[in-house]
C-alpha cells in the first residue's frame, strides 16, 4: 500500500511482540516466527513499495488520510496489546516465584523449627542458642529389625509414615519439637527452641499419648508393635 501509510511498521512491532508471547520453553518457535515476520517486513518495504506508493498509488487523498488515522489507532492498539502481554508475563513470573518461595518455606520448616526458620530468613548470622533446661525423648519400636524382614519396603514406609505422622501431631499439641527420625527412632525435645518452665511435664504427657497411639494402631491393624 506504499511507504506513506506505514502499515508495514506493524510488522516491526510484531517482531518484538514474539519475545513476550512465547514462553522460554518454546524459544525455537519464537525465533522462527520472528524471522518470518522480519522477512515479511523487508519484503513489503523493498518489493511492494515500488513505485513510491506501491501498487495502490492512484488512491484518493481522503483514503490516505483515513489510512493514516487507522494506522495511529493501530499503533495505539499494539501498544496496549504489548503492555497487556508484558503485564501477564510479569504476573506469571511473580506467581511462580511465590509458589517456589512457599515450597522453599515448607521445606525449611520441615527441616528446622519454625522460629529458627524465620530467623534464618531474616538474617544469615550464625544461630547458636543455649538451652540449659530441656527434656529430650527417644522413642523406638521394639523388635523393628525383625519386623523389617517380614514386610516389603512399601509396607514398612507406610507403617512408619502412619505412626510418625500421629507422633508429629502430638508433638505439636504438647509444644514439643521433633528433632529427627532415623529408621524407627523418633527424637523430640521440649523447651527448645521456645523455653518452657514445665518441659518435663510436656514431654511426659507426649510420651504417654504416644503409647496410646501405638495401642490404637495395634487395635486397628492387628499388629503387636
Amino acid at each position: 500500500m506504499g511507504t506513506e501509510s506505514r502499515w508495514d511498521v506493524f510488522l516491526v512491532v510484531c517482531v518484538f511482540l514474539q519475545c513476550l508471547m512465547f514462553p522460554a520453553t518454546q524459544r525455537r518457535w519464537m525465533v522462527a516466527v520472528m524471522i518470518f515476520t522480519g522477512i515479511c517486513f523487508f519484503a513489503v518495504d523493498f518489493a511492494l513499495n515500488v513505485p513510491p506508493k506501491g501498487f495502490m498509488q492512484n488512491l484518493s487523498a481522503s483514503y490516505w488520510s483515513m489510512e493514516k488515522a487507522g494506522n495511529q489507532a493501530g499503533f495505539l492498539f499494539c501498544g496496549i496489546a504489548m503492555g497487556s502481554v508484558a503485564f501477564q508475563v510479569i504476573n506469571r513470573a511473580e506467581r511462580n516465584l511465590a509458589i517456589e518461595r512457599d515450597r522453599s518455606d515448607r521445606l525449611l520448616t520441615n527441616i528446622l523449627p519454625v522460629p529458627i526458620a524465620e530467623r534464618l530468613k531474616q538474617s544469615h548470622e550464625l544461630i547458636a542458642d543455649d538451652f540449659d533446661k530441656t527434656t529430650v525423648l527417644f522413642a523406638d519400636i521394639v523388635g523393628f529389625t525383625r519386623y523389617t524382614e517380614t514386610v516389603s519396603p512399601k509396607q514398612l514406609i507406610s507403617l512408619l509414615n502412619s505412626v510418625f505422622t500421629k507422633f508429629d501431631d502430638l508433638s505439636q499439641m504438647h509444644r514439643a519439637e521433633k528433632i529427627k527420625t532415623i529408621g524407627d527412632a523418633y527424637m523430640a525435645v521440649a523447651g527448645v527452641p521456645t523455653q518452657s518452665g514445665n518441659h518435663a511435664e510436656q514431654m511426659a504427657a507426649l510420651a504417654l499419648d504416644m503409647l496410646q497411639v501405638i495401642v490404637q494402631h495395634n487395635r486397628d491393624t492387628g499388629q503387636s508393635l
